[in-house]
């Protein structure tokens, strides 16, 4: 995961608790993964997520589109 994330930004500690937080990445052990599923959110997190992510990214996690 550093390794992608540091080809964007050199803080890599800052972008993965991010993407962790908003449920983009699980945490188990110390390693991150991408999330398998959509993730919930609360709702004051949710009010922050743009409305094509719910259109996107549950056929991006499926695998269904690769972009």
């Amino acid at each position: 995961m550093n390794d992608v994330l540091v080809s964007v930004h050199e803080v890599v500690a800052f972008w993965r608790r991010e993407l962790s937080d908003y449920g983009y990445l699980t945490r188990e052990r110390g390693i991150y993964r991408l999330a398998e599923t959509t993730p919930k959110r609360p709702s004051w997190m949710a009010q922050e997520i743009p409305a094509w992510e719910s259109l996107w990214l549950p056929r991006y996690l499926s695998g269904e589109i690769t972009e």
